[in-house]
């Protein structure tokens, strides 16, 4: 059955995009997501953004090397369009290589050589992060003295009265420190509630992602007074703009 008929379907199952133009990994990625997940594949850049405009995914695993077009590029096209999530299979393992990735858009990373038990629990912890986002129900939140509004419920928010699209770890990270407006989050605390308690230790996330989240809320982001840090203390959304002089920015 080819990918249109299936669209006029009700999807029971995720679907995963894996672009990768090794066909060892491509097997491996298959068979270690085939239980939960129907996989669709591409051999390379151009034949992935094809399979995913065409697929409609809801996750994509992309590698990074790839001739032609590489994994950078594809995601810039992703993200011009769609959240997805996406996490980026990378051969580097240093902290420059990952902040490189999630400044560009990636939500994840996974060093190869990967463990399948590892890609499975990644990729489905990301699903049901992307599932929960989508299914909120919450309140209306009202930040820095009304110039931020953030309706849980649609998942939509307001800055000085237009309205800011965020990608889907954007609005986990700003509804983490929305729900403490005024109060600081620590950097613990926001690795747990918006990444997992596997990343306990991965701060440059949280780092990467306020800056990324700054350049989309904040008038001046290298001089921020909505998404304010507390040395020591984490990070906070300000209740009242001017309230929290003490600020640093970490």
């Amino acid at each position: 059955m080819d990918l249109h008929m299936r669209e006029m379907e009700p999807r029971t199952r995720p679907r995963i995009l894996v672009v990768d133009d090794d066909p060892v990994t491509r097997f491996v990625i298959r068979e270690a997501l085939r239980a939960e997940a129907d996989v669709i594949e591409a051999g390379d850049g151009r034949e992935g953004l094809r399979a995913f405009f065409s697929g409609r995914p809801d996750l994509v695993l992309l590698d990074i090397m790839m001739p032609e077009m590489n994994g950078r590029q594809v995601l810039g096209r992703i993200r011009e369009l769609a959240d997805t999530p996406v996490i980026m299979l990378t051969a580097r393992d240093d902290s420059s290589e990952v902040v490189r990735n999630l400044e560009e858009g990636a939500d994840e990373y996974l060093t190869k050589p990967f463990r399948p038990p590892e890609l499975a629990a990644r990729v489905h912890a990301l699903l049901r992060r992307a599932s929960k986002a989508a299914a909120s129900h919450g309140e209306r939140i009202e930040a820095a003295s009304g110039e931020l509004v953030l309706d849980l419920r649609t998942q939509r928010l307001w800055v000085r009265g237009q309205e800011v699209t965020l990608a889907p770890t954007e609005l986990r990270l700003l509804t983490c420190l929305a729900r403490e407006v005024g109060r600081p989050v620590k950097t613990s605390q926001i690795l747990r509630q918006v990444w997992g308690p596997a990343y306990a230790q991965e701060f440059g996330y949280v780092k990467t992602y306020i800056r990324r989240l700054r350049q989309k809320i904040e008038e001046q982001p290298d001089a921020p007074r909505l998404v304010m840090a507390r040395r020591g203390l984490g990070y906070l959304l300000v209740d009242r703009l001017g309230a929290d002089p003490a600020a640093d920015d970490l």
